[in-house]
């Protein structure tokens, strides 16, 4: 039998804390408010943005927040969840409408496009995906994105496009952060990827 002196059962408290913490159930929150790079420049006129296919895959009501992804142990138990006042979806549509602004259109959101639509933009699938592995030393967050749209113009689609994104990244401090600065350097690099793609489109043969 193997008796521990009082440094040693110090240690062995401190080893217990420590896993435990790195166990125990936490919620983290994501919270920011997009501002555009700006991505592209040289749009023209207005642009009506609808979103008729887009569906808040990881969210559900959850008191006033939103559940918007999960936390984990480094077993793969889930621990929390990660929640936010707006679905990421919804946070994702609103950059793109704000970087098209900044490229010089005038964005009007409207439910559906009309039959005598100048220039439009269906997004017919958007989906955000967060993930946080959690322990008592250090944090690492994943945010994969994933977009569908359809571009009309004088009445008519006559392109599809899809984007599709992932980013991770670990921290030692400020762990509480790292998700939210994970998700907004996401939806910056699919804006720098996206949206010089769309205006391109759309002022061809303006």
């Amino acid at each position: 039998m193997m008796y521990l002196g009082k440094k040693g059962a110090a240690l062995l408290l401190v080893v217990s804390t420590l896993f435990g913490a790195g166990c125990a159930s936490v919620d983290q929150k994501v919270s920011f408010t997009y501002q555009p790079v700006p991505a592209a420049s040289g749009g023209t006129g207005v642009l009506h943005v609808a979103a008729t296919g887009a569906e808040r895959v990881g969210g559900r009501p959850s008191g006033v927040q939103w559940i918007v992804g999960k936390v984990k142990d480094p077993n793969g138990s889930v621990t929390g969840d990660i929640l936010s006042r707006t679905p990421t979806e919804d946070m994702l549509l609103e950059a793109f409408r704000s970087e098209l602004a900044a490229a010089g259109y005038q964005v009007m959101n409207v439910p559906n496009l009309s039959p005598d639509v100048g220039k439009g933009i269906d997004f017919t699938r958007i989906v955000v995906d967060l993930e946080q592995v959690r322990d008592a030393l250090k944090a690492e967050a994943k945010s994969a994105l994933e977009v569908n749209l359809e571009l009309w113009k004088n009445g008519s689609r006559f392109k599809r496009l899809q984007y599709k994104y992932m980013l991770s990244d670990t921290a030692l401090s400020e762990k509480d952060l790292l998700t939210g600065t994970v998700l907004e350097r996401s939806f910056r690099e699919m804006m720098k990827q996206a949206v010089p793609e769309i205006v391109r489109a759309l002022e061809q043969g303006s």
